[in-house]
């Protein structure tokens, strides 16, 4: 089953995302944005029968878990979302401008959280506790069975 973690911004998107803030900003103004996108790296879903390395002592997470490299990527796709729409959002989370919602799986709901927190690094009013530099956003989820929207199925 493919699962994909989907970011609702209530910003702007009137241009294709380029890996270059700057490129498409004299191409009109941005009203909005909807980005969706796929877990960062996993550990395998299933080993193959004679795979040498299907014990699961042999690797550092839980078999279909995000890796700390699928982390890492979530949390530098934040860093570059705050790049691209940096004018748009406040520098803190305002719940009216923007919905994080995932699938109800733990790799997609680690890597919005941890999109999140690339996205939305505290400031000083944000800041609750001296030993993190994490806001809290929150991700919305459905029960897998019910997630007509982002649930995939091969059926």
């Amino acid at each position: 089953m493919l699962f994909i973690v989907s970011v609702v911004i209530g910003l702007s998107f009137a241009v294709v995302v380029s890996s270059d803030p700057d490129t498409h900003s004299n191409l009109g103004q941005v009203i909005f944005s909807h980005i969706l996108f796929r877990h960062g790296d996993r550990m395998p879903l299933e080993f193959y029968p004679t795979d040498p390395y299907q014990d699961v002592s042999n690797w550092p997470n839980k078999i279909a878990q995000l890796t700390d490299v699928g982390k890492v990527q979530e949390f530098e796709l934040g860093r570059w979302l705050r790049l691209r729409y940096n004018d748009l959002l406040s520098d803190h989370y305002d719940p009216d401008e923007i919905f994080i919602q995932s699938t109800d799986v733990d790799r997609t709901l680690m890597s919005a959280q941890c999109a999140m927190a690339g996205l939305y690094h505290p400031t000083m009013r944000e800041s609750w506790h001296p030993a993190l530099t994490w806001q809290s956003v929150p991700v919305h989820t459905v029960p897998v069975q019910a997630d007509y929207l982002l649930g995939a199925s091969s059926t």
